[in-house]
């Protein structure tokens, strides 16, 4: 279940590419590959007032803070990966306030003691020798240690093992959380625990399967896969899923591919439909409904049947339904009688969860970040349904147009709205009689004014009712006529 963004990266980027190269490009692009601490920061103002660009604007940016000053960073060697510095040894980078200035320069910041994992490009200059920040490879890489997303964990992570894996090729990447990459600083509640997480990879091609686990900061690696198509999956931690099943992607040998995988909450409610004696009930729309969407649509009166949109939460043949990826709220739990229709509310003895008739009885699900609510067990007298379908015209036989759009199917004393062509349909439970009907709102025939004579003649000036047709409720009816009694009329708002 995993969505993956995974970036074709080149092994070597500009110093400026945020997308960055992978941690190999950037050994490999780079002359000096060190851990260094920041020890010192001094800045010459040149008569500059900090905190302002040359134009006077506000900065915010490190680089434009101090634009038109002159600004050394003096730092300490701590780890040597490439290059000629040893440990303990001084390394000075210096911008010269006459010089340009641009954000792909890398910002040290002024955290004295702060560890920075810098690859650097190119020589010294001077003396003492100073090196340029634009030297140091910035977006694709580089960084201070304890604030890059997690990305150095996956740099070290192949540099300290550098002799071992050479000449191999690397699939690595990073968890993510809805799309924001989690550093060790992110406030982020109830955020899952990273580590010891399981990857899998499948090959396409035979049945070879490649495992590895996370870092604990959600960084994984794996090395030395052979050449060719593969699938990858993770084992989500509770609460969470990954936001695509599976991906496919391609490696060749020597190749190192970067890849995140992105979680979202799976804030879910998951059972099972069942019949008074504990029968599964397949094929019936089970719905979480929003508090505020019940209250504002009044659901215990009104049903919204479309025909032809199928239902996202459909029980299976144990009655089975799983409710995932909902928003933080309030919710009401609702099994629809309309088979396979997905509703607010339903005229025909709509159960509520707990097995109630009315929706202000029924339990709320409160969804925070990370609520799961598991073997919920939904009683109903849900049984057989027959299907109740026509069309519904003008006395000319000029269908409503887009006009239906705004037409009322009412049902005894509960209405809904249909749409889709003259035509509708919904299901009832068998043994619900009743009787059926349209309407269409009056005001929709403003331009008319015979139509609207007419309608005010019927006693009811608000609407226009086309005939009423019984509804046995003990079988299908499929070729029920509604019609209008008076014919359609061009200047109508919507036709």
């Amino acid at each position: 279940m995993a969505a993956i963004f995974m970036f074709g990266l080149p092994e070597n980027g500009s110093a400026c590419s945020c997308m960055g190269p992978t941690a190999r490009g950037a050994f490999e692009g780079a002359d000096q590959v060190i851990i260094a601490r920041l020890t010192a920061f001094t800045v010459d103002k040149n008569g500059i007032e900090e905190g302002k660009t040359l134009n006077g604007d506000v900065a915010e940016a490190h680089w434009l803070r101090f634009a038109g000053m002159d600004v050394q960073y003096t730092l300490t060697v701590e780890k040597t990966y490439k290059g000629d510095f040893t440990p303990g040894a001084e390394i000075i980078f210096f911008k010269a306030g006459n010089s340009s200035s641009s954000s792909c320069d890398y910002s040290f910041g002024d955290d004295i003691g702060g560890e920075h994992l810098l690859y650097v490009r190119g020589e010294p200059e001077g003396n003492p020798p100073r090196y340029d920040p634009s030297q140091v490879v910035a977006c694709s890489r580089s960084t201070r240690l304890g604030t890059a997303f997690n990305k150095e964990i996956d740099d070290i992570l192949y540099l300290d093992k550098l002799s071992e894996v050479q000449g191999k090729n690397r699939l690595s990447g990073m968890l993510i959380i809805d799309g924001m990459i989690v550093d060790t600083k992110t406030k982020i509640k109830e955020k899952p625990d990273f580590g010891g997480i399981k990857i899998k990879i499948q090959s396409q091609f035979s049945e070879e399967i490649f495992e590895t686990v996370t870092h604990q900061s959600g960084v994984f690696e794996l090395y030395d896969i052979p050449p060719g198509g593969y699938t990858i999956e993770i084992e989500a931690p509770q609460g969470w899923k990954a936001e695509r099943e599976k991906h496919f992607f391609k490696i060749e040998a020597l190749e190192h591919i970067w890849l995140y995988i992105n979680l979202v909450p799976d804030n879910a409610i998951r059972g099972r439909l069942v019949d008074l004696p504990g029968r599964p009930i397949k094929d019936v729309c089970v719905d979480a409904i929003s508090v505020e969407t019940v209250e504002n649509e009044n659901a215990s009166d009104y049903v919204y049947l479309i025909p032809g949109r199928g239902c996202p939460h459909t029980t299976n043949e144990n009655g089975e339904f799983a409710i995932t990826g909902l928003s933080g709220g309030d919710y009401l739990l609702t099994a629809q009688a309309s088979n396979g229709v997905a509703a607010p509310g339903n005229p025909f003895k709509t159960p509520w969860y707990p097995g109630v008739k009315d929706s202000s009885q029924a339990k709320i699900f409160s969804m925070t970040q990370n609520s799961v609510f598991n073997d919920v067990i939904m009683k109903t007298e849900i049984g057989e349904l027959i299907r109740i379908s026509g069309t519904v015209a003008f006395s000319d036989g000029q269908p409503p147009g887009r006009m239906l759009s705004l037409v009322h199917f009412k049902f005894s004393d509960k209405q809904g709205l249909v749409g889709y062509g003259e035509n509708f349909r919904f299901d009832v439970i068998k043994g619900t009689p009743g009787t059926l009907s349209a309407e269409i709102d009056a005001d929709e025939f403003k331009n008319c004014p015979e139509h609207k004579q007419f309608i005010e003649a019927t006693g009811d000036k608000e609407h226009l009712h086309s005939n009423e047709v019984l509804i046995s409720g003990e079988e299908n009816m499929t070729d029920i006529q509604l019609v209008f009694p008076i014919p359609h009329c061009e200047g109508a708002t919507d036709y």
